[in-house]
């Protein structure tokens, strides 16, 4: 900030007071300039107090009617968690009422802001990997409510999915959300879907190969794990993965960032890597997917 500059501040109202809500603000945060210290149960008192920018945190179900709602006091932005709506149709709908009315409209997949994830899909990229080979995304906890993370992180490194293939499913948290196991294909090459099951344990894991190396998102993405190719110290001749290199991820720091282009996004009008209309793209996959899972009364 130049010398002399007044630092803007913007009136933040958080829709849902469940985990994630809550994760939006502690008392112990020193980055936070002033806390929540008041509840509002009316939408009406909510509006009343003229935010600046929305954060809904609610129930996958009632986003869309939130959304609808916001937009008439048109605030300089809103941000929604995952997914948009549980619609494709009411997503679409709702993404282009936004543009009409010009209100920036952000989809929480954090991942995108992540340094990790960045450093990666910069390699992938530049072919600092050498040629992908073959991944796999094991994910428990329904398809669009917690599979569409995976599926935009992989949107994101590797661009858009080409076709969609599904295989079977298992219903862990939702009938209308299940947890779909399946193929999909990008220009770089396939990752495969396996779903896990959510009344047993939680899990998000992300394991990527390349010719020259392996990366893999293990602890829901709280830990990352690399390996590069090496000359095999048994078998001459062959070629090893190195022991790996495992460490915590930047994950933990990826909100901040993401609120860093929040305020870059008012102040400049700067794009959002996770615009509306960019998380749409992995909703139309998982609703694909989620069509052929109704179908199959296997």
């Amino acid at each position: 900030m130049a010398a002399g500059q007044v630092m803007k501040t913007f009136k933040v109202l958080v829709l849902g007071a469940g985990r994630i809500a809550s994760g939006y603000d502690s008392f112990e945060s020193t980055d936070v300039l002033t806390h929540c210290t008041t509840a509002f149960f009316d939408l009406d008192d909510c509006r009343k107090q003229e935010p600046d920018i929305v954060v809904i945190c609610t129930p996958d179900h009632t986003h869309a009617s939130f959304l609808e709602s916001i937009l008439d006091w048109r605030p300089l932005l809103v941000v929604c968690e995952k997914p948009l709506t549980v619609t494709l149709n009411e997503s679409e709908r709702l993404i282009g009422k936004y543009e009409v009315a010009q209100v920036p409209l952000a989809v929480v997949y954090q991942r995108r802001y992540d340094h990790d994830i960045n450093r990666m899909r910069e390699m992938i990229h530049s072919g600092a990997l050498g040629a992908f080979l073959v991944g796999t995304l094991l994910y428990s906890k329904g398809l669009l409510h917690n599979g569409s993370h995976g599926l935009d992180l992989l949107i994101y490194l590797f661009g858009n999915i080409l076709h969609a293939e599904y295989h079977s499913h298992r219903v862990d948290y939702s009938q209308s959300d299940p947890t779909v196991s399946g193929r999909l294909r990008f220009d770089y090459g396939d990752v495969y879907l396996l779903a896990a099951d959510e009344r047993c344990h939680s899990l998000f894991e992300l394991d990527l190969v390349f010719e020259k190396g392996r990366f893999r998102l293990l602890d829901s993405g709280l830990t990352i794990e690399v390996q590069h190719v090496i000359a095999d110290p048994v078998f001459p001749g062959y070629k090893a993965l190195l022991p790996a290199d495992k460490r915590p991820s930047t994950l933990n720091r990826a909100l901040y960032s993401m609120w860093d282009r929040i305020a870059a996004c008012l102040d400049t009008n700067t794009p959002l890597p996770t615009n509306a209309r960019e998380a749409l793209l992995s909703q139309k996959v998982c609703t694909e997917l989620l069509q052929q899972a109704m179908g199959d009364r296997s």
